[in-house]
């Protein structure tokens, strides 16, 4: 805007930050709006990889597959080969006979650095899925890890998983 030369002015740093501060963010937004939330065809479309025994079992839609890791530390990552919206998982269990083991699920940022999403995952108790969970909230990510956080022979089986919008 042009303003007529003599007219006063009156702006502050403060309104000037809020200004630039307000742009930045609707720009982020514009930035992401056109990336669409993760099917379970998006989940599936790429094998699993990592060091737990199978990894490719994790998203391979059978349920009569299992991967499991030997040691905390261990991970499977699932790469969507694009940027997708996540917001909730699940998994299928085996025969795990105790709550022991932890895991936890990190998403990978348009970056290509993880972040934690939701910690404290417990393998499911015989042959069930568990119910959907959306404690880590929506985030926009290129791939997905599990890893074991807490080892335990009788807690670590997971014979599928569903990471989706």
């Amino acid at each position: 805007m042009k303003v007529p030369k003599g007219t006063p002015i009156s702006w502050s740093w403060e309104d000037l930050a809020a200004e630039i501060d307000a742009k930045i963010a609707a720009h982020n937004q514009d930035e992401y709006a056109h990336i669409l939330g993760a099917t379970l065809a998006d989940f599936q479309a790429n094998p699993a990889t990592g060091d737990f025994s199978y990894p490719q079992y994790l998203n391979d839609g059978s349920l009569s597959t299992i991967t499991d890791p030997t040691s905390v530390g261990q991970y499977c990552e699932v790469d969507f080969g694009k940027l997708v919206k996540i917001s909730r998982f699940r998994h299928y269990g085996y025969f795990n006979s105790t709550t022991d083991g932890r895991f936890k699920l990190e998403y990978k940022d348009s970056l290509g650095v993880y972040h934690d999403w939701v910690t404290g995952i417990i393998p499911v108790l015989g042959k069930y899925w568990s119910g959907f969970d959306s404690s880590g909230g929506e985030v926009i990510c290129q791939g997905v890890k599990l890893t074991c956080t807490t080892y335990n022979v009788n807690s670590k089986y997971f014979t599928e998983m569903e990471v989706i919008y």
